[in-house]
């Protein structure tokens, strides 16, 4: 990935802030009086979405030249995610209108299972690469589908759009998470 497409944390920071600002904008006359309004926020920006890119990148650069996987691309590759800080969301809410507020508040566990699963694969199968190569690359497609898909699902779910269906995950998210691991385990 070349490093023109990296944005920095304060770019990042400042487009999801948009992307928040915007999204409330829009529902705002679409939730009844004293409504609730159940908000999927992104991972927090400024603590792992470039370090996200960055290992993604490291990731792919060892797979496509080296063929397997180094114990340096492994450990490039971290996966935790954090939700976004009570005061940013505040912030975000109280510039769109003072009638929001935050009714409740919820601790995403930081522990991803698929990358500790690629750790333990790395760990059992040191000879045979194609299962580690395996386990890396569904790692990888679903810590993306966790940042995204989520969010994405539970705004569909709240807000139906024209034109998506109620399957739209299988429909959507379902196939290109399966090309994705397809062209990751091509490169092995």
């Amino acid at each position: 990935m070349p490093e023109r497409y990296l944005l920095s944390q304060e770019e990042i920071a400042l487009s999801a802030h948009t992307d928040l600002l915007c999204f409330l904008e829009q529902r705002h006359r679409e939730i009844r009086p004293q409504g609730f309004l159940i908000l999927a926020i992104p991972i927090s920006s400024e603590l792992k979405t470039r370090a996200e890119l960055v290992s993604l990148k490291g990731c792919l650069e060892g797979l496509a030249h080296e063929c397997v996987i180094s114990s340096e691309v492994a450990s490039r590759f971290q996966s935790g995610a954090y939700l976004r800080s009570w005061e940013e969301v505040c912030l975000a809410l109280w510039q769109v209108t003072d009638k929001w507020a935050i009714e409740s508040q919820y601790v995403k566990d930081t522990a991803d299972p698929a990358y500790l699963g690629f750790l333990e694969a790395a760990a059992v199968h040191k000879e045979n690469y194609g299962i580690v190569v395996g386990r890396l690359a569904k790692s990888m497609y679903e810590v993306f589908l966790a940042m995204t898909g989520e969010c994405l699902m539970e705004v569909v779910d709240t807000f139906p759009l024209a034109g998506l269906r109620a399957n739209y995950w299988e429909t959507v998210f379902g196939p290109r998470a399966g090309i994705y691991r397809n062209r990751l385990l091509k490169i092995s």
